[in-house]
C-alpha cells in the first residue's frame, strides 16, 4: 500500500524511555550517529548525551600531577565506557618509580634543593628555557610531596625537623607501600596482568608476568600509565614533560621506556591497542618551565624512545624535545633493541616534525651523530609536510657522506615538504647540516610546494651578490674579478612560498655597513615587487629585528619604507617595527605544546598580550 502524507511517523512518536533504552543497548560509538539522526532523537537520549558531556568535563584531559589520578581513572575506563569513550588527552610529568615517590609532583622545589646559575650552558640555556638561568641541584624523589610528619609516628621520625631528606626517603617508601599497595595494585592485578597480556603483548608465560608483577608490586607506575594510554579508544594527544629524571637504575623501568616496547611490540605483531591506534599528536620533552625540568640538553630521549613513536599506525605530528638522535652502537637485550631504520623507511603516517633543543655531540664511544642519523630519521615518513627545528648546541654534524648524499637525500624529502622552519638557527653554524632544509640557496629551489620558508639574510645576500663574501680591502680593489658578479647578481630570488622568513641577528646587523644595507633592502622591495614571478603566493615578508645588548638594547636602523609601501598595494604584509599597518593575512606557525595541567599556570602566564616570534620560535610578554 503506498504511503500517504497524513501517515504518522511512527518512529519519532516513540517515548522517552524507549529511546533512552535503545541508547543504553547501542555501543558508546554510536550515540552521537544517532543524536545526529534526528532532533527527537536527540531529545530521547538527552540522559546518555549528558553522560557523555559530564565524563568529558571531568577526564577529557587526565594528568599524572596527582600521584592517584592515573589508577584511579584506570579503573572507571576500565569499568566504565563513557570515562574511557571521552579521554582526549593525557600529559605526563614523570614516572613514578616505587613507593617513595608516590606523592603529587611539587611546583616549587624544596628548601633543602640548592639553586645556582646554571654550571655550564650560559646564554644558551638562558635563551633555550624558561627559567633556564637557574640550576636545581636534586634528586628524583624531591619532585614528589614528602609524607605529612604526623606519618611518621612508629618509625622515630616524629618531626621534619629530626630527620635529612636523604635518611628518611626510604621511611617514605615503607609508609606507602602500608598505605597504597593493597588497594591500587593488588587489589586489581589479576585484572592488569590479563590486560597486559591482551593489549601490551607481554608474553603470558611465567618470566613475562612475573616480571610485570614485581614492577607494579614495588609501586612503578608505567605500566599503569601504559595501558590507561592502550584503553581509551578517542585518545588523541599524549603529552610527557621533560623532566631531570636523575634514575641511573637500570632494573627501574622508566615511562617512556615501557611504552616504546609496547608500540614496537605492536607493531611487530600488527595488533594495535584501541589508544595506540587511535593517537594523533604525541610530544616528547615538552618544555614546563618548572623547576625539575631538564635544563641541560643533556638528550633524555634515544632512539629506542622516537623510532617507536613514530612507528604509531595513526599519528600524524611529533615533537621530540632534548632528542639525542645519535646512533646507539652497543649490544642490547632484544626487548631494549628499536627496529632497524632499514625496515622503517617510509612506513610512518607522521606529517609533522618538530625537533626543540636537539643533541648533537658525537664525543662518546659507543654513539655516533652524524648526518646519516639524520637522515634515517627523517626518511621515516611516507609523507613529511612540516619541519620544524629550534635551537640546539653549538656543535656541528659529522659529515661523512659528504654534500652530494645531502643534495640526493632533500631531492627525496623535498617533494612533500611544505613548512621548513629554523627557529633560533643563529645558534649553529650556518654551514651545519641543518642549514640544508632550508638555508642552502640550492636546496631551497628544491622544494615544490612550500607555504613558509625561512632564508638567512647574510646567506642571501651572499648568493644575491656575490662579492658581499669579500673583505672590504678586496671589494676596493677594482682588478678583483668577483666584482664583475655584482652586476649578474643583481636579480630577484625565487620563493615560490607564502611567507617568507628573513632572519638576521644582531650580530648580522653589525656586520652590515650602508651598502649591504640598503642591498637587503631592495631584495626585500624586489620580493613585493615580483610577488608574480614567484608564483603569486606570497602573503607576507617577516623580517627579523634584534636588540642589540651590547648597545643599549638599540634595534638597527634599516629603511623598508618603499617596500611597505608597495606592499599595501600587492596585499602582502611586511612585519617590521616601522610598518603600522593591519595585516591582511593571519599565518600560523608551527609552535611548541604546552602542558594545560600545570597547577597555578593560568595565574603565572596573567598580564600583557602574548606574541609570537617567528625566528625564536617562543612567545613573548608584550
Amino acid at each position: 500500500m503506498a504511503a500517504t502524507l497524513d501517515q504518522p511517523a511512527l518512529f519519532t512518536r516513540l517515548p522517552n524511555e524507549v529511546i533512552a533504552e535503545i541508547f543504553q543497548q547501542c555501543h558508546v560509538s554510536d550515540h552521537f550517529n544517532l543524536a545526529l539522526t534526528c532532533r527527537r532523537l536527540a531529545n530521547g537520549g538527552h540522559a546518555t548525551l549528558e553522560r557523555h558531556r559530564a565524563a568529558y568535563r571531568e577526564y577529557g584531559v587526565v594528568t599524572d600531577w596527582k600521584a592517584l589520578t592515573i589508577p584511579s581513572i584506570l579503573q572507571k575506563v576500565i569499568s566504565d565506557p563513557y570515562v574511557a569513550w571521552n579521554i582526549r588527552t593525557i600529559e605526563i610529568f614523570g614516572t613514578r618509580y616505587g613507593w617513595e615517590n608516590w606523592g603529587d609532583f611539587v611546583s616549587e622545589p624544596p628548601s633543602t634543593v640548592e639553586v645556582s646559575p646554571t654550571p655550564w650552558l650560559g646564554e644558551l640555556a638562558s635563551e633555550s628555557f624558561e627559567g633556564g638561568d637557574t640550576y636545581h641541584a636534586f634528586r628524583w624523589f624531591q619532585a614528589f610531596e614528602k609524607p605529612p610528619s604526623a606519618e611518621f609516628d612508629g618509625y622515630g621520625l616524629l618531626a621534619d625537623e629530626d630527620w635529612s631528606e636523604d635518611y628518611a626517603y626510604p621511611e617514605w617508601r615503607t609508609i606507602r607501600e602500608e598505605k597504597y599497595r593493597q588497594s591500587v595494585i593488588e587489589k586489581h592485578l589479576s585484572t592488569y596482568i590479563s590486560l597486559l597480556i591482551e593489549y601490551g603483548h607481554i608474553c603470558n608465560n611465567d618470566f613475562e608476568i612475573e616480571r610485570a608483577t614485581e614492577h607494579l608490586s614495588e609501586g612503578n607506575d608505567s605500566l599503569l600509565k601504559a595501558l590507561l594510554i592502550s584503553l581509551c579508544p578517542r585518545l588523541n594527544v599524549l603529552r610527557h614533560a621533560s623532566g631531570k629524571d636523575d634514575t641511573r637504575d637500570l632494573s627501574k623501568l622508566e615511562g617512556l621506556d615501557c611504552l616504546s616496547r609496547l608500540i614496537t611490540r605492536s607493531w611487530r605483531s600488527n595488533s594495535w591497542a584501541p589508544g595506540l591506534k587511535r593517537l594523533r599528536e604525541v610530544s616528547v620533552g615538552v618544555p614546563t618551565g618548572l623547576w625539575f625540568e631538564d635544563r641541560n640538553l643533556s638528550g633524555l630521549h634515544k632512539q629506542l624512545q622516537y623510532r617507536s613513536v613514530m612507528l604509531l599506525p595513526g599519528l600524524k605530528s611529533v615533537y621530540f624535545g632534548t632528542m639525542d638522535i645519535r646512533r646507539d652502537t652497543h649490544d642490547s637485550w632484544d626487548d631494549f633493541v628499536s627496529p632497524p631504520a632499514e625496515d622503517l623507511m617510509g612506513c610512518s603516517s607522521v606529517e609533522n616534525i618538530f625537533i626543540d633543543q636537539f643533541v648533537d655531540v658525537y664525543d662518546e664511544p659507543d654513539q655516533e651523530y652524524t648526518v646519516e642519523s639524520v637522515i634515517e630519521f627523517l626518511l621515516i615518513p611516507k609523507k613529511l609536510k612540516s619541519l620544524t627545528v629550534r635551537g640546539g648546541l653549538k656543535r656541528q654534524l659529522f659529515n661523512k657522506l659528504g654534500d652530494q648524499a645531502l643534495y640526493i637525500f632533500m631531492i627525496l624529502l623535498s617533494k612533500n615538504l611544505e613548512n621548513v622552519i629554523e627557529y633560533n638557527c643563529r645558534l649553529r653554524p650556518a654551514d651545519s647540516t641543518w642549514g640544508w632544509f632550508g638555508r642552502t640557496d640550492v636546496v631551497r629551489r628544491l622544494y615544490k610546494k612550500p607555504t613558509i620558508m625561512m632564508i638567512n639574510a647574510v646567506d642571501l645576500l651572499s648568493s644575491t651578490y656575490p662579492r658581499l663574501t669579500l673583505r672590504k680591502d678586496e671589494r676596493d680593489n677594482p682588478e678583483d674579478p668577483r666584482l664583475a658578479q655584482l652586476i649578474r647578481g643583481r636579480h630577484c630570488i625565487s620563493l615560490k612560498a607564502e611567507v617568507v622568513l628573513i632572519q638576521k641577528s644582531y650580530r648580522d646587523d653589525g656586520l652590515m655597513d650602508e651598502e649591504v644595507k640598503r642591498l637587503l633592502e631592495l631584495q626585500v622591495y624586489s620580493l613585493v615587487r615580483n610577488k608574480w614571478r614567484n608564483g603569486g603566493k606570497l602573503k607576507a615578508i617577516y623580517i627579523q629585528q634584534q636588540p642589540n645588548p651590547n648597545d643599549g638594547n638599540k634595534i638597527a636602523e634599516f629603511d623598508f619604507s618603499r617596500a611597505i609601501e608597495l606592499s599595501k598595494k600587492m596585499e602582502i604584509d611586511i612585519h617590521v617595527k616601522e610598518n603600522k599597518a593591519v595585516p591582511f593575512h593571519q599565518i600560523d606557525f608551527p609552535v611548541a605544546p604546552t602542558m594545560s595541567t600545570i597547577p597555578g599556570q593560568e595565574m603565572a602566564n596573567g598580564g600583557g598580550e602574548r606574541v609570537f616570534d617567528p625566528f625564536t620560535g617562543y612567545w613573548t610578554t608584550v
